[in-house]
């Protein structure tokens, strides 16, 4: 018989995990007003790159005219989750409740990440309802660089294999054209350098950690510094990636120009989570197309350099599957080539995951030494109120160990939902500390689903701002 303390407990433990769960698969949202009402709380927009760049710009400038001219009755919250190539913020989306209040402002790299298996989810996994903008891109040295064409760079690129660094996210357009240079020179091979934004990849250029690098034309121009600044604390366009000169920088020769019919623009589309309401989607891009007339705007992305273009529907999506396809045909090609010449992949960063598994197996050796040149001397075990010998106590901290170990890296896989993941894991820890006694498994399986939920619940709604004060 349950003693009344531990039905109480029981009691409060499955009405939170029942309305976490309404909670997580945005019941509450879509039951509450199904799109009529919408939006009835703030809307958070996700930019996957840190404060500072290109695309928080944008998002920032369409931000300001959505509350100069009132478009929503509610604030926009943009949170910055950079990382991972744009992944980590894209799957905080992708996981979202599909109720229009978590949106995604991303460009072509969430195209490029899925062809290059960077990410197991692409555009499909997603509702696209707007594309606002499109940006001509430069391929951008320091001021002081030997190169002063793309042949030079390429050609340096083909005498010096993986030397050559090149700023280009795998998976990112960039890497896609990048690689497109590559097979129309011949033997050039770059060392591909991730970098987080344009706002890093501009710092690793002027402090030399990268020979050439692509940017957004109005990136371009905001890192570029007055006449006059020494040459290593400056920049230059060494061509523009398009058919046709830009106003802007008239000076600066095209692809085309230099011999390469390789042409790269980049654009801005805002996606919601699968599943969300098509009236919600419409409602958005509507509100959308009133700000991409917004007078401000309009003066802002003439300054940028950014195309005011807005587009919604079959065109939109056209447009989009063209550039999915050129990534595609390059990524073939690209492999094709690295068949061919016997290489491998040559991205420049850090396997995170392998240093993991290094640094753990260095701490898990100095443990297993210390467990057998220790004493084992019978120890009060106060969990389990009898005695028990420290090598046992050892073997269970090594077990609980590689247990966080493998945590941290599936988190940084990001192949399973933090709210599984955590569960899973805070349910096996405390199986494991307390013997897998079956009386102790049902609450230790309510705390780890109530942990579970209720962190996801704090980090992407209370923090975040979403909630109504």
């Amino acid at each position: 018989m349950q003693r009344p303390g531990n039905l109480v407990f029981h009691s409060v433990m499955a009405i939170l995990i029942v309305v976490l769960l309404l909670w997580h698969f945005g019941l509450f949202g879509l039951a509450r007003n199904g799109g009529l009402n919408y939006p009835t709380k703030p809307i958070k927009v996700v930019v996957p790159y840190p404060a500072g760049g290109g695309s928080d710009t944008f998002t920032r400038i369409i931000e300001r005219a959505l509350v100069d001219d009132t478009l929503l009755p509610v604030p926009i919250v943009i949170q910055n989750l950079g990382g991972g190539s744009g992944t980590i913020g894209s799957r905080e989306v992708l996981e979202s409740a599909p109720d229009g209040y978590t949106l995604l402002m991303h460009h072509h790299a969430l195209l490029g990440v899925y062809v290059d298996g960077v990410a197991d989810y692409g555009p499909e996994d997603f509702e696209v309802f707007a594309r606002t903008g499109s940006m001509s891109m430069v391929i951008m040295v320091r001021e002081d660089s030997k190169y002063r064409t793309l042949t030079q760079l390429l050609e340096d690129a083909k005498e010096n294999p993986s030397k050559v660094t090149f700023g280009a996210n795998p998976g990112s357009q960039a890497y896609f054209t990048g690689k497109q240079l590559e097979l129309a020179h011949p033997g050039a091979r770059f060392a591909m350098v991730s970098a987080d934004g344009g706002a890093d990849r501009y710092a690793r250029l002027i402090g030399g950690h990268l020979d050439a690098g692509i940017f957004s034309l109005s990136e371009y121009l905001d890192f570029l510094s007055p006449q006059g600044t020494p040459p290593e604390q400056n920049i230059r366009a060494l061509v523009l990636m398009s058919p046709e000169r830009h106003e802007a920088i008239p000076e600066v020769e095209t692809s085309k120009e230099q011999g390469f019919e390789i042409y790269m623009e980049n654009a801005y589309y805002w996606w919601a989570a699968k599943g969300t309401p098509q009236a919600i989607q419409d409602k958005l891009a509507g509100i959308l197309e009133q700000a991409m007339k917004n007078e401000r705007v309009l003066q802002e992305l003439d300054r940028l350099k950014i195309n005011a273009e807005y587009q919604r529907g079959p065109e939109m999506l056209d447009r989009m599957n063209e550039v999915l396809a050129e990534m595609t045909r390059a990524k073939g090609a690209a492999e094709n080539m690295e068949v061919r010449d016997g290489t491998s992949k040559d991205h420049a960063f850090p396997d995170i995951p392998l240093y993991v598994i290094i640094i753990a197996a260095l701490l898990l050796v100095g443990v297993i030494v210390q467990s057998l040149t220790g004493q084992f001397k019978p120890e009060e075990n106060t969990f389990e109120g009898e005695s028990e010998p420290t090598v046992e106590h050892n073997g269970r901290a090594i077990i609980v160990f590689l247990m966080v170990v493998l945590y941290v890296f599936l988190l940084q896989l990001g192949i399973v939902p933090w709210t599984i993941l955590s569960t899973i894991m805070i349910f096996v820890i405390g199986g494991i500390l307390s013997h897998w006694k079956p009386s102790r498994l049902l609450v230790i399986g309510e705390l780890a689903l109530v942990f579970s939920l209720g962190t996801a619940f704090i980090f992407t709604e209370v923090l975040t701002g979403v909630i109504l004060p």
